[in-house]
């Protein structure tokens, strides 16, 4: 009965001690990827402000236009414009 329940005790610790090893794998890599993803996230910022211009640029110049298409897509332009600005200032 003794040598079942060592075998039981070993066996188990076995289970634990991969199960960990595991776990710090697994948190490595989301440290690598988080660390990764503030990277990314940091240029598309810095990107987003290059489009908000472009795009304010776009829309000045399509005011000039008097087809009421135009001027709805321009509007549509506006709309998505002030979006980002907006959500790049949170």
């Amino acid at each position: 009965m003794n040598a079942v329940l060592i075998v039981c005790v070993v066996l188990v610790t076995l289970a634990i001690i991969v199960a960990v090893i595991f776990a710090v794998q697994t948190l490595v890599q989301v440290r690598r990827t988080a660390r990764e993803a503030e990277i990314l996230l940091k240029n598309i910022n810095e990107e987003v402000n290059t489009v908000l211009r472009i795009t304010g640029a776009v829309s000045a110049f399509i005011d000039g236009f008097s087809s009421p298409w135009v001027k709805m897509g321009s509007w549509f332009t506006g709309v998505a414009s002030t979006l980002l600005k907006n959500k790049t200032l949170k």
